[in-house]
């Protein structure tokens, strides 16, 4: 599948892609700027402002680093030594997954939707089982309900979305990969009817994104 040229710039309101004629959001900001944070406020508010922003980095560096090797395994490139960082141990967790994939049909590649009006990176699409599939890759300190998730999968069915938009092709299946720190790693598979619903509750988040912003 071939995307035209986009690039992505991050502003203080948020990631933006610029391609041709269109300037959209992400679809990670869009859904962080429309969800209760309620929860949120008050665990920063728990640990402190300072512990907060540790475990955010420390999150976001385990996670790219993970990423990496998967896309890496995915494309058959040398791994080189693997140590025992965060990172990496989650990558070891998840490499059992990723071997079940037959034909990769998008490895980090940016997708958007002039439907949505939303853009973003998906981790892979891939054939699995003969079912052409949306997969994305998170980590976590401690395993995940599933009503904590909504927004993975709701992310999830915007890149189903998207890249049927593009490449006419429309994938039957998302799944989500947690790879949880010393804890086997979570597999969510997303049904025909939970896409249809996440679909629309993304649809739904879509435009009350765009309202307040035209507000604002």
């Amino acid at each position: 599948m071939t995307v035209p040229k986009i690039e992505q710039k991050n502003l203080e309101e948020g990631r933006r892609y610029v391609g041709d004629g269109f300037v959209y959001p992400s679809v990670t900001t869009v859904l962080s700027q429309t969800k209760d944070l309620t929860h949120l406020k008050a665990w920063k508010k728990r640990v402190g402002e300072e512990k907060a922003q540790q475990i955010t980095t420390a999150a976001a560096t385990r996670g790219t680093k993970m990423h990496t090797l998967c896309e890496k395994y995915l494309l058959n490139e040398d791994l080189g030594k693997l140590g025992l960082t965060k990172g990496e141990l989650l990558f070891r967790s998840v490499r059992q997954h990723l071997d079940s994939f037959d034909v990769i049909r998008a490895l980090e590649t940016t997708l958007f939707s002039k439907r949505l009006k939303v853009a973003g990176t998906v981790d892979c699409v891939a054939e699995i089982d003969n079912t052409l599939t949306v997969v994305d890759f998170k980590t976590s300190s401690r395993p995940k309900k599933e009503d904590w998730i909504i927004d993975y999968f709701m992310q999830g069915c915007f890149y189903l979305n998207a890249f049927y938009e593009l490449s006419g092709d429309i994938p039957k299946a998302v799944k989500i990969l947690i790879a949880v720190e010393d804890n086997d790693t979570q597999v969510f598979d997303l049904n025909q009817k939970q896409i249809i619903h996440y679909t629309k509750e993304l649809e739904k988040r879509i435009d009350q994104y765009y309202v307040t912003n035209k507000t604002n």
